[in-house]
């Protein structure tokens, strides 16, 4: 039996089909998810399996992915789950689709849904007018007849004709419906429909949609609401802004300590975390522990050689010659991406890493991983951490603290919630965000006293284990409130972003938090 769940652990990132078994359908048993890829907060509904010539179909949808009806594909029942080149039939909003068959023909047949006003927000900036919004989950049934092609896609057939598409990058248009091509038509092909967005740079507003970017104008005149919505300033807001020079608006926005944050998922396993030379070091297994992540914050007093060569030369020397080197910026430092080959106690390894350098500090994200299991999925894995990486003020974040660890708190979350800290036994810690007086997460330095104890639900995860300079160690558990449909819209947007929040764990001086076993 397959059905729509979360898988179990402490990430918003669990949708999955579930599985369970039964010799005698009374008695079941649990047992892993067919499916759980960990991208999507939400349960994969309405699944569907069957076998289709030499390969198995599983259906679901999906409305954390664009509210749409996708399908994966395998030789095999135990997987590998392959994604096709397109993975969905019909239009975005096809929706709860199921298939079946007359015993020669196979069909799938789903919702297509009326409109209702956009109260969540779901549709793209700029589009107004009752027909672009809100999908409502009624509306009237379509039914699609299904092929194979030679590599096993599935394609759907206009009218009595079998009509080709082509190859590339293709997708359905979200109001007209017409397949056409990705960067035509605004789509990516990893995200699905790209949806623009305004953000800042360099002290500027920009606007990024499928055609490209485009300026909109200085942050003296423009500003970007908590909505995401272009926003400009009044005449006297903008007069008493224009007597600031750029590089005096620079100063102002760069108060307060830098910090790297990286966006791991709960399943990149800290192996170890600590205040290190004047900075911070942590260590996680990423890539389903093929790889080894390191992120390293160093003050450039500490440094024997500041460039980034010698950074390079002082923890992961470079053997032979760079494969490969970009120059980025952040905030606009100078940073530098580097593909090359190292030596790790005569082992050698690939690294992909990303060195940016401050006034201040050095930071880096290091990704090793061996020679001779490197391949194109450690390469993307690599690639997507790196990509993840942001930089981050002090005075842009509510740093909430203990007496072993603190937390950068994302800036959105300073308007949606309060955080309380609470002392528990034997010298333990609770910290718990709140919206309005509704818990979201909770973050608790538990005791250890020799003996693993079981997790309380199946909402709490378990981090690691803290040390502290007197030799206490302490469980670090995260606890996610339940998801509820009856939650405000506050209180989902930080269920949906729990993740970001615990990725901006550090721990205090005298204190490491390390891979402990835990039940």
């Amino acid at each position: 039996m397959i059905f729509a769940a979360q898988k179990q652990g402490m990430t918003t990132r669990r949708g999955c089909v579930g599985l369970c078994k039964s010799d005698d359908l009374h008695h079941w048993s649990y047992c892993d998810p067919i499916y759980a890829p960990m991208n999507a907060q939400c349960a994969f509904e309405c699944p569907d399996l069957f076998k289709m010539g030499d390969w198995y179909y599983l259906v679901f949808s999906s409305y954390a992915d664009r509210y749409q009806t996708l399908y994966r594909k395998s030789r095999s029942l135990n997987g590998p789950w392959e994604t096709p080149e397109i993975d969905t039939f019909d239009t975005r909003a096809f929706y709860a689709a199921k298939t079946g068959t007359d015993g020669v023909h196979r069909y799938v047949y789903g919702w297509n849904p009326t409109r209702e006003n956009n109260e969540h927000h779901f549709d793209p900036l700029g589009y107004d007018g009752k027909d672009c919004n809100t999908w409502d989950w009624g509306g009237n049934l379509i039914v699609h007849e299904l092929w194979q092609d030679e590599n096993g896609d599935y394609w759907y057939r206009n009218g009595s004709e079998d009509e080709y598409i082509g190859e590339g990058n293709y997708a359905p248009d979200p109001d007209s419906g017409e397949l056409m091509e990705g960067n035509d038509a605004g789509w990516t092909e990893q995200d699905g429909y790209f949806e623009p967005h305004y953000y800042y740079e360099d002290g500027s507003v920009w606007l990024e949609d499928a055609t490209g970017t485009t300026y909109i104008g200085s942050r003296d005149k423009y500003y970007i609401d908590d909505y995401g919505n272009l926003q400009e300033y009044s005449e006297s807001e903008a007069a008493s802004s224009s007597g600031d020079s750029s590089e005096e608006y620079s100063k102002s926005e760069k108060r307060g300590e830098l910090h790297m944050r990286v966006g791991f998922t709960a399943d990149d396993t800290i192996r170890e975390s600590m205040p290190e030379k004047e900075g911070y070091f942590e260590q996680r297994s990423v890539n389903e522990g093929k790889s080894t992540a390191f992120v390293l914050k160093v003050a450039n007093s500490s440094l024997e050689d500041s460039s980034l060569k010698g950074f390079l030369a002082e923890y992961y020397p470079v053997k032979g010659e760079i494969i490969t080197q970009k120059d980025l910026t952040f905030e606009s430092y100078p940073a530098t991406k580097y593909q090359y080959l190292t030596a790790v106690n005569e082992e050698e390894k690939n690294v992909d890493a990303l060195v940016c350098q401050t006034d201040d500090y050095t930071f880096g994200l290091f990704i090793l991983t061996p020679s001779d299991t490197y391949d194109k999925t450690a390469e993307k894995e690599a690639a997507e951490l790196i990509k993840s990486i942001d930089f981050v003020y002090a005075e842009n974040v509510d740093m909430a603290m203990t007496d072993y660890f603190q937390v950068l708190t994302p800036e959105r979350w300073k308007y949606l919630c309060h955080y309380e800290t609470t002392k528990t036994e034997n010298g333990g810690y609770k910290l718990t965000y709140y919206n309005e007086d509704v818990p979201v997460l909770t973050l608790e330095a538990r005791y250890y006293d020799g003996e693993d104890q079981p997790l309380d639900s199946v909402w709490q995860g378990y981090l690691g284990r803290i040390e502290t300079v007197d030799g206490k160690k302490y469980d670090l558990l995260s606890t996610i409130s339940q998801y509820s449909e009856d939650a405000s819209d506050e209180w989902k947007e930080m269920y949906d972003t729990c993740l970001d929040t615990i990725n901006g764990i550090r721990m205090m001086d005298g204190c490491s938090l390390t891979e402990g076993s835990h039940i």
